[in-house]
């Protein structure tokens, strides 16, 4: 069998670099033993089988060049978990975590995820596009959107209420949401925010609870009101200088450029929001990687609910977070993946990739992805 070669140089530098294979183990020591796992690993082969002459694809570069760069910013930002970063958080909805947005366009007008819950039941979350043209959210707008909801935590958690004036989030704070996630004010950045703006305001979510005994729908529109400018070059619209085009409510009439969210959107954010460390969701969004942040995220909140050893079958890892891939190897794939990449900047964490599904259990010495615990978990209002 025809050894895959690589040279001692960039051998080297992925082994410095805390590069991991695609199975999901860390890059052997040496060359030799290096060698012997691409024979016996039918992951690495079969990846390595798409290649001619066992050089590596173009893609596979880029996705070991991402790999490399998300080690890299995970290992600078770990100092920072154990000294200050629960300093500065983002809070966002607990369904953004447990389920997820899709990762390329699509033209599925409505997706849905299942979650199986401990007592039995079943909670089915649906999203669904509800603007006509305008697609469902997906991609790096699931960043907008977990910006956006922390801008209305932070308003209402000030104004002590989800009033109409505490739930609407204007569209001049749009500059503050490139400066957060790290992105210079270009002409190109605000136009393609104001898109990713318009496909979140058209989102809706269905949620199915399913019981023995009964089943109860609940639509939550997390948007009912949006005025978005038309164009950001002009000077006008960037500092939000037109009005909102209806005047049944007084506030409303005198709204500038921006969104009003639904009250029963607000209440649900209040009482239970998640929260992400910005620096560490700063760095997800640089990887480009959509998935890998929605895994990485899953399990930090997973293992924190967890009370017990629990193992989670393939089957309803596949219902809740997987979507048009139904490729059970590449589920388990992604996970080893998300879970190395985590052991980078939280040693603590215990998760493992069994052949029948997923299995988690509380961190070594109760230490939490967020050191502070539960003391910043909570929003008063």
């Amino acid at each position: 069998m025809a050894e895959h070669k690589v040279t001692r140089k960039t051998h080297s530098e992925a082994t410095s670099k805390q590069l991991f294979l695609r199975c999901g183990d860390p890059v052997p020591q040496d060359l030799d033993s290096y060698n012997r796992h691409m024979q016996i690993c039918e992951v690495c082969k079969n990846e390595l089988g798409k290649s001619h002459e066992g050089k590596l694809t173009k893609r596979q570069h880029q996705e070991n060049r991402a790999i490399l760069n998300l080690a890299k910013q995970l290992t600078n930002l770990r100092a920072k978990r154990e000294s200050e970063w629960d300093k500065n958080l983002l809070f966002l909805s607990r369904y953004l975590i447990l389920t997820n947005l899709p990762y390329e366009k699509t033209d599925a007008r409505q997706i849905s995820h299942t979650i199986r819950l401990p007592n039995g039941s079943h909670l089915t979350i649906g999203y669904t596009a509800a603007i006509p043209d305008v697609s469902l959210p997906y991609g790096a707008d699931r960043y907008v959107l977990i910006w956006v909801l922390d801008r209305l935590a932070r308003q209402i958690q000030k104004g002590k209420t989800t009033d109409l004036h505490n739930r609407i989030v204007p569209w001049r704070y749009a500059i503050d949401y490139l400066k957060d996630m790290e992105m210079n004010d270009s002409g190109k950045n605000l136009q393609d925010l104001r898109h990713r703006w318009e496909r979140c305001c058209g989102l809706g979510v269905t949620l199915i609870y399913d019981t023995p005994d009964a089943k109860r729908i609940s639509i939550l529109t997390i948007i009912e009101n949006a005025n978005l400018p038309a164009s950001v070059d002009a000077a006008s619209d960037a500092k939000g200088q037109r009005k909102l085009p209806w005047d049944e409510d007084e506030m409303l009439a005198k709204m500038d450029f921006g969104v009003v969210f639904s009250e029963k959107t607000a209440r649900f954010l209040m009482e239970n929001p998640v929260p992400v460390p910005r620096e560490f969701l700063v760095t997800l969004r640089k990887t480009k990687s959509c998935q890998r942040a929605d895994l990485m995220l899953f399990l930090a909140h997973r293992i924190f609910c967890l009370k017990q050893p629990t193992l989670i079958p393939w089957d309803d890892v596949r219902a809740q977070l997987w979507q048009s891939d139904k490729t059970l190897r590449r589920i388990k794939v992604r996970m080893r993946e998300a879970i190395n990449a985590m052991q980078i900047i939280w040693p603590e964490i215990r998760a493992e990739v069994r052949y029948n599904g997923l299995r988690i259990v509380p961190p070594k010495g109760g230490q939490q992805f967020l050191k502070s615990g539960t003391s910043r978990r909570r929003l008063n209002t």
